[in-house]
């Protein structure tokens, strides 16, 4: 991750913790916080300090940090909408109509297989470039004061790296996609599944 990228990344994930202190003075005003009240006649708070002022810029900030998630999982579902459709038909539509069930079977182990496989790529990928003592107490969450700043750097540039390996295999399953033909289709007729089940029975026979 570049420096650039570094404060970027940084100024995003901070912005609700920032919004809090400019929504305030928007939405303050009316009594303070306070109530008024003096200790060793000095103001606790100040008129400066409002309830409105308080759960407005902390409204603020929690609802913005909830519209960061939010698009996330959008890209994330529009992202799942243009391919698990697609790819499910494609598959199953290549698969007799009675053979259907072992079509889906397969399809799913194969998606869980490489789901699994690509999690244990990306962690190797990620933490590959920190000692195991730090890697163990990093995911099992006893890791106190974060890693070392040079440790720190080097797991981020770890991350990209595993990214960009995510990257290039999709951009590869992208073209043998592209580059393996046609696949056979195989509509469903009426009466026909029974009829492959009559013939399959006739042949057990």
């Amino acid at each position: 991750m570049t420096p650039i990228e570094a404060a970027l990344a940084g100024v995003w994930l901070m912005l609700p913790a920032l919004i809090p202190n400019s929504a305030a003075v928007l939405f303050g005003g009316g009594g303070p916080m306070d109530l008024g009240k003096s200790w060793r006649g000095k103001r606790v708070l100040g008129d400066g300090k409002t309830w409105r002022g308080f759960f407005g810029g902390s409204l603020a900030g929690a609802a913005f940090g909830l519209l960061q998630i939010g698009i996330a999982e959008a890209i994330y579902g529009v992202g799942g909408g243009l391919f698990w459709p697609a790819n499910t038909s494609t598959i199953m539509s290549s698969a007799p109509p009675r053979r259907y069930g072992v079509a889906s079977g397969v399809m799913n182990t194969f998606r869980n297989t490489g789901m699994v496989m690509s999690f244990a790529l990306s962690l190797v990928a990620a933490t590959s470039v920190i000692p195991a003592a730090y890697v163990y107490k990093l995911f099992i969450g006893t890791l106190t004061g974060g890693l070392p700043p040079g440790m720190a750097t080097a797991y981020l540039a770890g991350q990209s790296f595993a990214f960009e390996v995510s990257i290039a295999l999709l951009a590869v399953a992208a073209v043998i996609s592209m580059i393996r033909g046609k696949l056979p289709t195989h509509a469903p007729t009426p009466g026909g599944e029974a009829a492959a089940s009559a013939a399959d029975g006739d042949g057990r026979d």
